[in-house]
């Protein structure tokens, strides 16, 4: 006969293993079904896994940056895997995520909310001030050059980083428009980023050594180190 403690030790485990094997076997089932949704292509799945924080799903994000499928849209696989691929911290997909901000005009800087992290910080904080910078002299010449009128990026930046910490200096889009309010914005976000760096530095993605300088690219593409 099995003495009684020891079969009682024996069901104890068994009782424990029994408990928490539907929970990783249910997590390990929620990851393949993932998988498979990123490997089809799906953006809200691709969006998902930026969101998860886990590398392991880069390899499969990797893959859909050469699928062209609805190329230019928002329902694209290839440009939601770079955003999310980003978000999880990969430097070359910041780099290039980086460039391509600087490069088009108007700013698309909304996807920073999604990426999110110091580095989105970083690159809102020079778009900040980018009125008061010589070095953004040329993306004001493109402004120049067009029949429409686009909200400055100062303006952008405000309205990204308010998405971003709603907890922080309020405002409105429509203050933003008039050059005084919007200045008065600037200066207390500025104070704001100011005060609570240190907190904000340990936000994902880091700066990741992402040169956040225009001299990093070229039309738009980032000059790769060699």
């Amino acid at each position: 006969m099995i003495p009684v403690q020891t079969a009682f030790v024996a069901l104890v485990i068994l009782a424990s293993g029994q408990s928490q094997n539907p929970r990783d076997s249910s997590a390990d089932v929620n990851r393949s079904t993932l998988i498979q949704k990123i490997k089809s292509g799906n953006v809200e799945a691709i969006a998902e896994a930026g969101r998860s924080g886990n590398k392991t799903y880069i390899p499969y994000l990797r893959q859909q940056l050469t699928n062209s499928r609805d190329k230019g849209t928002n329902l694209s696989p290839a440009a939601q895997s770079r955003l999310a691929l980003a978000k999880l911290g990969e430097a070359d997909q910041l780099q290039d995520l980086w460039c391509d901000i600087t490069y088009r005009y108007p700013t698309p800087l909304g996807p920073l909310s999604y990426v999110g992290g110091w580095y989105s910080v970083r690159v809102l904080r020079l778009f900040l001030n980018a009125e008061n910078d010589p070095v953004f002299e040329r993306r004001q010449r493109k402004q120049d050059a067009s029949d429409l009128v686009y909200p400055p990026d100062s303006a952008n930046a405000l309205k990204t980083l308010t998405a971003m910490f709603p907890d922080g200096p309020p405002g409105s889009a429509e203050q933003w428009l008039l050059p005084a309010e919007r200045q008065r914005d600037v200066q207390q976000w500025n104070s704001w980023i100011a005060s609570h760096t240190e907190e904000l530095k340990k936000l994902q993605p880091g700066d990741n050594n992402v040169d956040l300088s225009l001299s990093a690219c070229k039309k738009g593409k980032a000059k790769r180190r060699r």
